[in-house]
């Protein structure tokens, strides 16, 4: 099931070559939306915080208590 599309934006990609892809889009589900925040913020002190501004101000109540 689909979550969330990001589309028109630069994804940079993780294999070898490290692509950058210009004018793409993104489908994320509720566990890959958090692989890539806990990828983003590394330190595991800011981890909750940003999961809790990003579920509150970022997403609708419905996504935010179906990925709960």
């Amino acid at each position: 099931m689909i979550d969330l599309i990001l589309q028109n934006g630069t994804v940079l990609t993780m294999d070898k070559k490290r692509r950058v892809l210009k004018n793409s889009g993104v489908v994320v589900d509720a566990h890959g939306g958090h692989s890539f925040l806990r990828f983003v913020v590394r330190d595991t002190m800011y981890w909750i915080p940003a999961m809790t501004h990003t579920y509150k101000h970022y997403t609708t109540d419905y996504f935010s208590k179906k990925a709960m």
